[in-house]
This record gives structure tokens, sequence and C-alpha cells, in this order.
């Protein structure tokens, strides 16, 4: 028989799309931890072209302070209002993805419903994007996931912020 019990903790990341970056915008989620090289975001996929324009670039930022889970719903609430401002003429001029690193998992949310999502609160659903291999030590892809979360580009931060929340974890 299971009880009810408080989840783990998580570690936030934003994973922020854009042509031109906005210097003030990632102190609005929290000391960052890990900063991933920014990379090409067309080699994975093309899918903000229409939009957002060529050239777009995406970088990673894995956030210090671990969270509970759904504290999530705030970073992604917060994300709506950041884009909206740097919008011009009813188009994004920067994507804001706020997920969150679970030692088993990595969770991504969105605002839209599809069948292998989850809904939170206020608007918010989640997925589980990726899934961790102990044996390979990184996480394994599901599916749905976005080409770009496949890449190293973006697992090496995110495996750099596992091992610093299992650290945090192991403490505890």
């Amino acid at each position: 028989m299971s009880f009810p019990r408080s989840p783990s903790l998580v570690l936030p990341f934003v994973a922020i799309t854009y042509s031109n970056f906005p210097l003030d915008l990632i102190a609005k989620f929290g000391e960052v931890l890990v900063q991933s090289k920014s990379f090409v975001l067309s080699k994975h996929t093309d899918y903000y072209k229409k939009e957002m324009g060529d050239s777009l670039e995406k970088t990673i930022y894995i956030l210090k302070q671990p969270i509970a889970p759904d504290a999530i719903i705030k970073f992604k609430l917060l994300s709506f209002e950041e884009e909206n401002r740097y919008s011009t003429n009813n188009k994004r001029t920067i994507n804001i993805d706020p997920g969150y690193i679970d030692l088993p998992k990595v969770v991504l949310t969105s605002f839209k419903n599809f069948s292998h999502r989850i809904y939170l609160a206020d608007g918010v659903y989640a997925e589980v994007t990726l899934i961790y291999n102990k044996e390979k030590n990184t996480y394994t892809e599901l599916p749905w996931t976005y080409p770009d979360y496949k890449s190293n580009e973006t697992l090496d931060p995110i495996l750099e912020g596992r091992s610093y929340l299992h650290r945090i974890l192991s403490k505890r």
C-alpha cells in the first residue's frame, strides 16, 4: 500500500529561442547554475521560422534553486508574460520553454493539450520528454521528444543539472 507524501525537489530550467536576446530576461527566472552554449536551432527544427524568422538560436539555462514540481506552473506563466512583452506585431521575438529536471525524467510545460500531456493548473500542461537511463548514464527520448532535446547541445547541460540535483538530494 502506498501513502501520500511530498514529491522530491526538482531543478527548473528555461530553454530560450531567440534572434536577439534581451539581456535582462534570465534574471527574472532565478540564478543560473549552468548555461549551455548557444546553438543554431534550424539544425534541429524550423518550427519557429514562420513566426520568428531565420537565424534562430537556442540556449538552455539550468537554474540553481530547486523547486517543488508544481512550482513550474509559475515559470510557465512568467514565460508567457515575457514572450508577450517582447512581441512585435503579435509575433514573438523570443520563445521561452520552462521545464524541470527530476532524477528519473525531464519534464516540459505547454499551454497546448495533447495525448501525452497532463493538465496541471492555470492552463498549463506537462509532458515527460526524456527518461533517465542508469545503465547509459544519460536520458533517452520518447516518441514525442523534440529533436533538439535529443542532441548533446541540450542533453549535456541537463545532465550537469541532474548531477547537481543528485548531490543536493543525497545530502537530505
